[in-house]
């Protein structure tokens, strides 16, 4: 670990390293949750950061293989010695590559499951951040764009299979509509709110690989009841 780097215990003698650069937060936890691999599935994390999300999924419940892609050499690097550290390397794969060359290591139409927290800001939009590591997290272009997941989603994917994303209110349509294109059919939206008088501040997505249209649109996640103090859905995303 280095020096500036620090420890996020997440449960389960599962113990994430982040760093300034590279961390997590709760759009992330959310879509752990949203997305959590069912018994005997394959799962793809793309640009998987600090590994959070895998490494959230095996600290109870694991799926057979988790193999997750990241661009950055730091990030990997802080994914993989999480992994060593949870003695996880059984279950989770960290590869450090450029999502596009997912073919180099993994087979076409094999994961039951991809998912991704992807850059929120659309290209030219959003005060550009000074930091190469935070400019490629944030903004679409500077790694991949909306339209490159999407395209490595689809050929990730067995027929059917689901592809899993958050993201910003504003950027629904964008979504859903470049969904579409790739072939992967939105079925499931979520949003998720502060409070019940606050506007949604992310949502949650599940699309589906050649699948016939029809969307469900699920209960808001709320975060705080009126009174300020967690809801009992807020507070399982950090249950054991």
């Amino acid at each position: 670990m280095q020096p500036a780097n620090k420890l996020e215990d997440i449960g389960g003698d599962v113990f994430v390293e982040v760093s300034h650069e590279h961390g997590f937060g709760e759009d992330a936890l959310l879509l752990a949750q949203f997305a959590e691999p069912r018994p005997n599935e394959y799962a793809c994390d793309l640009g998987t950061g600090c590994g959070i999300i895998p490494l959230w999924w095996c600290r109870r419940k694991p799926p057979p293989f988790v193999q997750a892609i990241e661009l950055q050499p730091s990030a990997a690097m802080m994914a993989k010695r999480s992994v060593k550290r949870a003695n996880l390397q059984h279950l989770i794969t960290v590869h450090q590559a450029d999502l596009k060359d997912w073919r180099t290591y993994i087979q076409p139409d094999s994961q039951h499951l991809v998912t991704m927290n992807p850059p929120y800001f659309a290209p030219g939009s959003g005060a550009l951040s000074r930091s190469k590591a935070a400019r490629i997290s944030r903004h679409e272009g500077e790694g991949c764009t909306l339209a490159e997941v999407a395209q490595a989603a689809y050929g990730l994917l067995r027929n059917g299979g689901r592809f899993c994303i958050c993201h910003k209110p504003e950027r629904l349509s964008d979504v859903l509509s470049i969904l579409r294109d790739s072939r992967i059919e939105p079925k499931r939206l979520r949003f998720v709110h502060n409070n019940n008088n606050s506007q949604a501040w992310l949502f949650l997505c599940e699309a589906h690989k050649n699948s016939s249209k029809g969307l469900k649109v699920m209960p808001p996640f709320v975060c705080y009841d009126a009174h300020g103090n967690p809801t009992k859905e807020y507070l399982n995303l950090f249950a054991i």
